[in-house]
C-alpha cells in the first residue's frame, strides 16, 4: 500500500521512572505500564487512523475532488467516517463508500458545497449535521440506514428530493429543515415508522417535515409532536392548527419569513417554547379557547404583531413572550390572578427590548390591571372586580393599596410588588379583608426604590428572591416571622439586621453577599440554616443565642449545639491568614461552610478526629488554602468541595470510594493527585486543573467520567495493566480511555 505512516505513541509512563516518582509508602504498580499505540496511515490523499479492530477515516487534503474511500487500511476494515473529517471541503465533488463503511459521523461531510451527489451502500448511521450545508442534489436513504441526525441535511439549498429506505427508524430534529427547494419524500412500503400524508413526512403522530413550496398548511387532528417542524420554512404564509392533543411544539414554525396568520381551530391547544420566534410578517393568532400551555419566548421578535388575546385559561404568562413586538398594541389577559412574568417583553434579562407602547386589557382587580399600574401602562377595563371568597384554590386576585400591590388568595394574600413612587414600605395587614402573611417569591427583585422595609406581625414568610438585588439599605422584623427564603436579601446593601425571635428557617443563601454586614446574631428560635450568610465578604461573627437548642458558637464560627457539625465560618473571621483546628467531635463538614475565607491558609486535625463528611462547596474558593488532611475515617467529600482551593497534592483516603463532580476543580497549585484502589469511580472535572502534573489510579477498573480532567490537562495518568481485562470493560473502553487520557501525553 502507498501512503505515508506516521504513529504516534500514547505511553502512560516507563515502570522504572513511575517507581520512582510515586510517593515510598504507596503501594507498587506492576507489572509496567500499560501502552497503546495508535497507527495514522494517509493513502491517495485520505488520512486514516488504524485501531486494533477497525479503521476510520479522519480528514483528507482540502484541494481534493473526488475520493474513493479504501475498503481496508493496514489490514484493517474502514467502517467510519469520523467527525469533521471532510467538513469545509468545498472542491470536493464525488466520494465513493465501500460497504464496509457503516457510520458517517458528526460534520462529516458539513459545507461541502459542491458535492451533489452521494451513494450511501451499506451505511446504519448518519451523524448530526453530516451533510448540513452541502451541495446535496437528492438523497437516498438505502434499507441499511437505521438512524439520521439532527440536522444532518439542514440547510442544503439544491436538496431536491429524499427516499427513505425500510430500516430507518429514528429521525433528528431539523434534520431535513431549511431547504428551499425540497419538495418530494418517498418511504418504502416496507418502513413500519414513517409515512408521506399529502406530501408531509410523519413519524406516526409526529409531523417531521413539509413541502417547500407550501404556502398553507393544516396541522391535522392527532398530531402530537411538531417540534422544529417548520423552521426557517421559506413559503409558509398560514398556518391552521387543528390538533387538540398537540404537546411538542418547540420551535415548530421559528424564523418563518413569510407567516403571516396561524389560527387553532381546536378548543384545545398549547403554544410551545420559541414556537413562533422571529417570524417578521406574522400579524394575527388566533388562539384556543382552552389552552393549556404556552411557554417563554413563544413570540419574540415578531415585529409586525398587532393585537393579541390570552385565554382564561392561561394562568402564567411567561418571560420574552412578546419581547421585539414592536407594533404590539393591544394585550387582552383574560384570566383574573394569571402570573405576569416582569420580562414578557424584553428579548433577554439584561435586554428590555422595543418599550411596550399599547394597552393591557383585563378586568377590575385582575393581576392584569395591576400590571399596568405598575408599569405605567394604559389599562383597558373589561368588567367588575372580583369577590375572593368564590376565588378556586390557587388563584388570586389583585388589589393595588398604598401603591403597594397585593395578591389576593381565598385563604391569605402575599405582598407582590409595589408603584416605582415607593422608597419606604409599609405593608398592610389585610388586603380585602384578607390577612397579609407573606412577601411573594420575587417580589421586589431588582427594584433599585425600596430602601427600608418595615414588616408588619402578620408576615410569616419572606418568600425566594424577595428583595434579591434590591436596593434595600434597612430592614425591621417583627415577632411572627418564621421564614426567610432562599436569596430572598442576596446582594443587598444591607448594613445591620436584627433577627426576630419566631424566625425558625433561615435559607439557602438567604443574605447571600451582602458585603457591608459585620456581625449577625441568630436567635434561639432557628432550628435550620443553611449557609445563609455565603459570600458576605465583611462578615467576621455569627453568633448563637446561649440559650439555643440547635446552634453554638465558638469566637463567631458557627457549629451544631453538639458540635458534631462545623456550620458556618464566616468570610472576614481573621484579617491576617490563620489556620484553623477542627474539633475532634466534628463529624460533618457543611455545605459551603467556609466559602471564600481567603485567609483560611490550613485545616489541622488531630488523629483522634471523628469527620466523616465534608459538604457540597464546603471550602469553594478558598484560594489560599494549601493543606487539608484527608484522614483515614473520611467517607464523603462533596461536590466542588475544594474547589479553587490552594491545594498542592492530595492523596485520598482508603475509605472513600467515589469522587464527586469538581472536587478538585481548578485547584490551580495542585500538580498531583493519588487515588487509593477502592475509588471506584471518578466524575466530570473532578481533577480539571492547569497545572496538573500526575493522577494516579490504583484501580485499574475505576470508572472515569470523559470529562474527569476537563480539555486542557496535559499531563499523565497511571493506572496498573488490566490482565485480563475484566469483562465489563470492553477493549473499546479501553481504547477510548487510552485516547482520551493517555495520548494527551504524547507532547510532554
Amino acid at each position: 500500500m502507498k501512503g505515508t505512516r506516521k504513529r504516534i505513541l500514547c505511553i502512560f509512563a516507563a515502570a522504572a521512572l513511575t517507581l520512582c516518582s510515586l510517593p515510598q509508602d504507596m503501594p507498587v504498580l506492576r507489572p509496567a505500564l500499560t501502552a497503546y499505540a495508535v497507527e495514522t496511515v494517509t493513502h491517495e490523499g485520505v488520512t486514516y487512523t488504524v485501531y486494533d479492530d477497525h479503521a476510520a477515516v479522519t480528514s483528507s487534503g482540502n484541494a481534493v475532488q473526488n475520493i474513493v474511500i479504501a475498503e481496508k487500511i493496514s489490514g484493517q476494515p474502514v467502517t467510519e467516517i469520523e467527525k469533521d473529517a471532510f467538513l469545509n471541503r468545498v472542491n470536493l465533488v464525488s466520494v465513493t463508500l465501500p460497504d464496509t463503511v457503516k457510520v458517517i459521523g458528526e460534520s462529516a461531510f458539513k459545507k461541502c458545497t459542491n458535492l451533489t451527489g452521494i451513494d450511501l451502500n451499506a451505511v446504519t448511521v448518519i451523524g448530526n449535521y453530516a451533510f448540513r450545508e452541502s451541495g446535496l442534489t437528492e438523497i437516498k436513504i438505502p434499507d441499511t440506514v437505521t438512524e439520521i441526525g439532527m440536522s444532518a441535511f439542514f440547510g442544503c439549498p439544491n436538496l431536491c428530493s429524499v427516499s427513505i429506505g425500510s430500516g430507518l427508524n429514528t429521525i433528528g430534529s431539523t434534520a431535513f429543515a431549511n431547504n428551499l427547494k425540497l419538495e418530494t419524500f418517498t418511504v418504502s412500503p416496507e418502513n413500519k415508522t414513517f409515512s408521506v400524508k399529502s406530501g408531509a413526512l410523519y413519524q406516526k403522530n409526529t409531523l417531521l417535515a413539509i413541502p417547500a413550496s407550501t404556502t398553507e398548511f393544516l396541522v391535522p387532528s392527532g398530531t402530537e409532536d411538531i417540534s422544529y417542524v417548520c423552521a426557517y420554512h421559506p413559503n409558509l404564509k398560514k398556518l391552521t392548527i387543528n390538533s387538540s392533543v398537540l404537546s411538542k411544539a418547540e420551535l415548530a414554525f421559528a424564523h418563518c419569513p413569510k407567516l403571516e396568520t396561524v389560527i387553532y381551530t381546536s378548543n384545545k391547544g398549547m403554544v410551545d417554547y420559541g414556537m413562533f420566534v422571529d417570524c417578521p410578517a406574522l400579524k394575527t393568532v388566533t388562539l384556543p379557547k382552552e389552552i393549556y400551555k404556552i411557554k417563554e419566548s413563544a413570540f419574540k421578535d415578531d415585529p409586525s404583531l398587532e393585537e393579541i388575546v390570552l385565554p382564561e385559561t392561561v394562568d402564567t404568562i411567561p418571560d420574552f413572550l412578546f419581547g421585539g413586538c414592536g407594533k404590539l398594541s393591544k394585550l387582552t389577559i383574560l384570566h383574573p390572578s394569571a402570573k405576569i412574568s416582569t420580562k414578557i417583553f424584553a428579548l433577554e434579562d439584561d435586554d428590555p427590548g422595543v418599550p411596550f407602547t399599547g394597552t393591557i386589557a383585563g378586568y377590575d382587580g385582575s393581576t392584569a390591571e395591576a400590571f399596568a399600574k405598575v408599569n405605567g401602562y394604559p389599562f383597558e377595563s373589561l368588567g367588575a372586580s372580583f369577590d375572593p371568597t368564590v376565588l378556586d384554590e390557587g388563584d388570586y386576585g389583585t388589589d393595588v393599596l398604598d401603591d403597594v400591590v397585593y395578591h389576593v388568595y381565598k385563604d391569605h394574600a402575599e405582598v407582590a410588588g409595589c408603584l416605582n413612587s415607593v422608597t419606604e414600605l409599609k405593608p398592610r395587614k389585610e388586603a380585602f379583608g384578607i390577612r397579609v402573611t407573606k412577601i411573594a417569591d420575587g417580589a421586589f427583585w431588582g427594584n433599585k426604590n425600596v430602601t427600608s422595609v418595615e414588616l408588619p406581625e402578620t408576615i410569616t414568610v419572606i418568600g425566594e428572591n424577595a428583595f434579591f438585588k434590591s436596593n434595600l439599605k434597612t430592614v425591621k422584623f417583627n415577632s411572627g416571622l418564621k421564614t426567610i427564603g432562599s436569596f430572598a436579601f442576596a446582594e443587598t446593601p444591607l448594613t445591620d439586621i436584627t433577627l426576630p425571635d419566631t424566625l425558625e428557617t433561615l435559607s439557602w443563601c438567604a443574605f447571600y453577599y451582602c458585603k457591608n454586614l459585620t456581625e449577625v446574631q441568630l436567635p434561639a428560635s432557628l432550628q435550620n440554616y443553611s449557609a445563609a450568610f455565603d459570600y458576605c465578604g465583611s462578615l467576621k461573627k455569627i453568633k448563637a443565642a446561649p440559650e439555643s437548642k440547635w446552634f453554638c458558637d465558638v469566637d463567631g464560627i458557627l457549629y451544631s449545639k453538639d458540635m458534631t457539625k462545623l456550620v458556618a465560618i464566616p468570610c472576614a473571621w481573621s484579617d491576617t491568614d490563620f489556620t484553623y483546628t477542627l474539633p475532634d467531635s466534628v463529624t460533618t463538614i457543611a455545605y459551603r461552610t467556609a466559602n471564600a475565607v481567603h485567609a483560611l491558609t490550613e485545616v489541622k486535625c488531630s488523629d483522634n478526629s471523628q469527620l466523616r463528611d465534608i459538604g457540597f462547596n464546603a471550602f469553594w474558593n478558598c484560594y489560599n488554602l494549601k493543606t487539608f488532611p484527608l484522614l483515614d475515617r473520611i467517607e464523603a467529600i462533596g461536590n466542588g468541595a475544594f474547589e479553587n482551593t490552594g491545594l498542592e497534592t492530595v492523596t485520598l483516603p482508603e475509605s472513600v470510594s467515589f469522587l464527586d463532580l469538581n472536587v478538585f476543580m481548578d485547584c490551580k497549585h495542585l500538580k498531583e493527585a493519588i487515588l487509593p484502589d477502592n475509588i471506584q469511580s471518578a466524575r466530570s472535572f473532578a481533577f480539571c486543573c492547569p497545572a496538573l502534573e500526575k493522577l494516579v489510579f490504583l484501580n485499574p477498573e475505576c470508572e472515569i467520567d470523559d470529562k474527569l480532567i476537563g480539555d486542557a490537562y496535559s499531563g499523565k495518568i497511571y493506572v496498573p495493566r488490566l490482565q485480563p481485562v475484566p469483562r465489563r470493560l470492553h477493549r473499546a473502553e479501553i481504547r477510548r480511555r487510552s485516547q482520551l487520557y493517555l495520548c494527551r501525553s504524547r507532547n510532554r
